[in-house]
């Protein structure tokens, strides 16, 4: 029986010796070759892209406003349509038009985009084509009916919004400039006028205009930027621009 007792109490102590040759417990806690945890990979840097926009195709999310007017002199015959383009042009286009009444009416619309890496500057550039059926070159009350109407592009982290600003001025809420002025949040990309010359006949043609130069701007947090096209007026009675197409070019700074 002793040497029974002999054999068993060395077979437990091996066993011991082998659990702790192979690391049991927590013997890998104090062993400086043991693999530690990997920190998650840097994101990628944000990368350029051109976010496109065709309004035949309809204008989902967009919504209009007017800006650049006081309380007694607010526009009026103001009208934003999804219709057919008028002859000899074809499709669809985002009809925005309003009576100037302030010498100085902002006629816009906007809508919110995401895709852009959160918080993050860029450079943009942008570029619009619409129909028009006001000649270049001619003469109205307050300024010509296509040269003194600009046609503009903003955009911004923080929605475009008209508000009261002073006793009675409605302006939009971030500095897109005025008329024929770039502004920190927007770009003037050219005029109404389509390109004919004769002042008393009124054919629509389709016009592509662009930022001469880029803009700088940041995304919010969530990667999402407002864009607004529209036109700025001193022409002093009634205006309109049918919208077939724009975009904005974004390239990461």
């Amino acid at each position: 029986m002793r040497h029974k007792n002999i054999i068993a109490a060395g077979l437990g102590l091996a066993g011991l010796l082998a659990l702790g040759a192979c690391g049991g417990g927590n013997s890998n806690s104090n062993n400086p070759s043991a693999k530690q945890p990997q920190a998650a990979p840097p994101p990628p840097p944000p990368s350029g892209f051109t976010l496109a926009v065709d309004f035949n195709q309809g204008i989902d999310g967009w919504t209009g406003g007017t800006a650049d007017y006081t309380v007694n002199t607010k526009p009026t015959e103001v009208k934003f349509a999804f219709e057919a383009m008028p002859a000899p042009l074809s499709g669809k286009g985002y009809f925005i038009g309003a009576h100037n009444n302030s010498d100085d009416v902002l006629v816009y619309v906007k809508k919110q985009f995401g895709g852009f890496a959160p918080s993050t500057k860029y450079k943009l550039n942008f570029a619009l084509r619409f129909a028009s059926d006001i000649a270049s070159g001619c003469y109205g009350v307050g300024g010509s009916p296509g040269d003194a109407v600009h046609m503009l592009a903003v955009a911004s982290p923080i929605e475009p919004l008209t508000e009261l600003q002073g006793a009675e001025d409605y302006r939009l809420n971030i500095e897109r400039g005025n008329q024929a002025a770039n502004g920190q949040f927007g770009r003037v990309l050219g005029t109404l006028g389509n390109g004919t010359t004769d002042c008393h006949v009124r054919t629509y043609v389709s016009k592509a205009v662009k930022s001469a130069e880029a803009m700088e701007v940041q995304s919010d947090a969530q990667g999402k930027l407002w864009v607004l096209f529209g036109m700025d007026s001193g022409f002093e009675a009634s205006g309109h621009a049918i919208l077939q197409s724009a975009s904005v070019t974004a390239t990461p700074l």
